[in-house]
């Protein structure tokens, strides 16, 4: 099987997925380490995150426990793995471009 080199489009995207994947896995060893900031004796400015229903992140459904932000932290890596992996398993750079579009853009949005 011969391997296709992305487009000068594609690499953009990569470099993107590659910028995401750092924000991340950053994310995940801090959030890893981190206890909930709802617990006594923290002193201010801590290593914490608003695990459970407290904070402004109450709604969301990553927050709940610090076991599932972990799993959707995981989970987001693994997805843009695969968006940067896409150019060289898809023929056609059209379809590629598409669908790292529809990998990333929830990326990118979760951040905001």
């Amino acid at each position: 099987m011969r391997v296709r080199h992305p487009s000068w489009m594609e690499i953009a995207f990569q470099v993107l997925a590659v910028l995401l994947l750092v924000v991340f896995i950053l994310d995940f060893v801090q959030a890893a380490t981190a206890v909930a900031c709802g617990q006594q004796g923290l002193e201010p400015g801590s290593n914490c995150y608003p695990w459970g229903a407290e904070g402004p992140a109450a709604g969301y459904w990553q927050y709940r426990s610090k076991a599932t932000y972990l799993i959707s932290c995981i989970l987001q890596i693994a997805v843009l793995l695969f968006a940067f992996a896409v150019p060289f398993l898809v023929k056609r750079a059209i379809i590629s471009l598409g669908l790292m579009l529809l990998l990333i853009l929830p990326s990118l949005l979760i951040l905001v």
